[in-house]
């Protein structure tokens, strides 16, 4: 690629298209095909700016567990993009 034809964006307007990423639904090369934006930039950008998310701290649910008989309970977690997880008690 000739350095001319290169887009320099800013860590603001990386955050956005990361953003905009995550609630598109679309793969990340797709994505980055659609909106004529380098791949391995995208996914050098995208590291960057979510290692932050990887140290969201662990919930302990283990108070949660009732083991007498007839309990019930029910955790949902909603992991955005219409994707949700859902937890019950048997």
């Amino acid at each position: 690629m000739n350095s001319s034809n290169r887009t320099y964006r800013s860590k603001p307007e990386w955050q956005s298209i990361v953003d905009q990423h995550r609630d598109s639904g679309l793969s990340a090369r797709r994505f980055c095909e659609d909106k004529s934006i380098n791949y391995v930039s995208f996914c050098n950008w995208r590291s960057k700016l979510t290692k932050s998310d990887a140290a969201v701290p662990l919930i302990d649910l283990s108070d949660l567990v009732n083991h007498s008989s007839g309990s019930s309970w029910r955790i949902e977690l909603d992991l955005g993009g219409g994707v949700k997880l859902n937890l019950s008690q048997i």
